[in-house]
């Protein structure tokens, strides 16, 4: 039998493990940390769970091919409950007392829209209109880029060839200046504060879409539980995990990747490997930036039109149910700093709707702060150099994250308790992202959207996987990609796939 090793058990790595043991090839994913799962994890601090990651999930419709992956994967099954459907993305207030609701029924989401802003009616009209002309796209999940048939490329154009000039458009234009063409506050402010607003309006047009179908729910337990599940598939499927065994080169002769060294000082061989780790992981560390490709060299050469980003995650225990408040929602306030940066807005998850992720009669409060490159070398600088002061500079943040919340809800005076701060750094420290970065590339309107084939030319028997591969990255692409790994294995090695969408049999 074929031995695969898999560096990194994260999403991609999971779901690459997953389908080579139904294509029976022999299988070891091996995980840096204690746990598997990467940045799609959670963990207890002050008796609440933190989840770290998902707040919505594309392809939870079973219209969806996504779908399909997800059940496979073991992340779905299928039955009545398991997936929670907000009526409303996200809500926003601003500070003159504005409000306004993102609702997934964009035709009231369209009536209140004008509402709170008759003059903007030409524009909030568009809005709408091309908003659900996005509902035809599909996130192809049978086919690696590369492998589609004719009949599956021509079924695609026929269902996105209305969109294709709305999307030419839509791609070449910022949410910022996007936004920034309505005059009511409060719905310039429902466009900019959830996405980093140097995104092209056609990202955030796709996501409201999918939201507005019923594809992009919320998996009941969270991150952890969804990585966990995905965990059993794969040992019930007979593969193997080895946790705390940190991959750190990739020995190559010949053109193949021959040998795995691990910083225990073990080393293992194999017939093929997936890299499913962060690709500067790959790259910088694994097997060299000398074998980066044009497309990946590109893609971190370039920083203005690629950029990336990252949070800053405050937890709170909150001795409340804090029913009043949405899933999520975001407020303006008085200017706070993070990072030497000005924030004047919150954006608060209530995970009331986990009962179990705190004490009773409490739930877990979560703010996200957008965090880019000038921020990541700030927490990192600082963690590197003086670990009391890093320490001290978020429970600074924190306290005046809590006062703003409380001078906005002042029923929660006094009520909350910072549990946890993610930084940057900790992204970096505990997953190797990338300038911190939980996603992939930013998709500006300065740069065309490409995909990675997964392969590198002068390594025949490595192969890719990760969000890194299809910006902007997101749960979708990290597990569709380590699908596709297995699928072009399985078609360059002449072995049947057995999954989601035939390649090679």
């Amino acid at each position: 039998m074929k031995r695969l090793a898999i560096i990194g058990g994260g999403v991609s790595g999971l779901a690459a493990g997953i389908y080579a043991r139904l294509c029976g090839l022999d299988c070891t994913i091996y995980e840096q940390h204690t746990i598997v799962g990467g940045e799609l994890s959670g963990w207890t601090r002050g008796g609440c769970h933190i989840d770290n990651c998902v707040h919505w999930m594309t392809g939870t419709s079973p219209d969806s091919e996504l779908y399909n992956v997800w059940r496979e994967v073991g992340v779905l099954t299928g039955v009545e409950g398991e997936t929670i459907q907000n009526e409303a993305f996200l809500r926003v207030e601003t500070a003159g007392g504005e409000r306004l609701d993102m609702w997934q029924d964009l035709d009231r989401l369209h009536r209140d829209m004008l509402a709170v802003s008759p003059e903007d009616k030409p524009m909030t009209d568009r809005f709408i209109r091309e908003v659900k002309a996005y509902r035809c796209v599909e996130l192809p999940s049978k086919f690696p880029p590369g492998q589609l048939p004719l009949s599956e490329l021509w079924r695609l154009f026929r269902r996105m060839r209305r969109l294709a000039k709305i999307h030419r458009r839509c791609g070449r234009i910022s949410i910022a200046d996007y936004a920034a063409q309505f005059k009511s506050d409060v719905i310039r402010k429902m466009l900019t504060v959830y996405f980093p607003p140097q995104y092209n309006i056609s990202s955030l047009m796709y996501v409201l879409a999918i939201f507005s179908n019923g594809n992009a729910a919320l998996p009941r337990g969270g991150s952890l539980a969804m990585a966990m599940r995905m965990a059993r598939r794969y040992e019930e499927l007979g593969g193997r995990i080895i946790t705390s065994r940190k991959a750190v080169k990739i020995e190559i002769d010949g053109g193949r990747a021959r040998r795995v060294l691990f910083s225990n000082g073990d080393s293992a061989d194999f017939d093929f490997i997936v890299c499913a780790c962060d690709t500067a992981v790959t790259f910088h560390r694994l097997i060299g930036s000398d074998r980066m490709d044009k497309l990946f060299r590109l893609w971190y050469g370039l920083p203005r039109s690629y950029p990336v980003h990252s949070s800053l995650n405050l937890y709170f225990d909150v001795a409340d149910p804090c029913a009043m408040l949405p899933d999520t929602s975001v407020f303006e306030c008085e200017p706070y700093t993070i990072a030497g940066q000005k924030h004047d807005t919150v954006l608060l998850k209530n995970f009331n709707s986990e009962p179990t992720f705190a004490p009773e009669g409490h739930t877990v409060l979560q703010t996200l702060h957008l965090q880019y490159d000038g921020e990541y070398e700030f927490w990192s600088r600082l963690r590197a150099s003086d670990l009391d002061a890093y320490r001290r500079e978020k429970a600074r943040v924190a306290a005046q994250v809590i006062a703003r919340i409380e001078t906005r809800y002042p029923s929660l005076r006094g009520r909350l308790t910072c549990v946890e701060a993610v930084t940057p750094a900790s992204f970096n420290r505990y997953c190797g992202a990338y300038r911190g970065s939980y996603m992939s590339f930013i998709l500006t309107p300065h740069a065309p959207k490409v995909v990675h084939r997964g392969v590198l030319k002068d390594i025949s028997n490595l192969y890719l996987a990760g969000q890194w591969l299809q910006p902007p990255g997101g749960l979708p692409n990290a597990v569709l990609t380590g699908k596709f790994a297995i699928q072009r294995l399985c078609r360059r090695e002449h072995i049947p796939f057995v999954g989601y969408g035939v390649t090679w049999r």
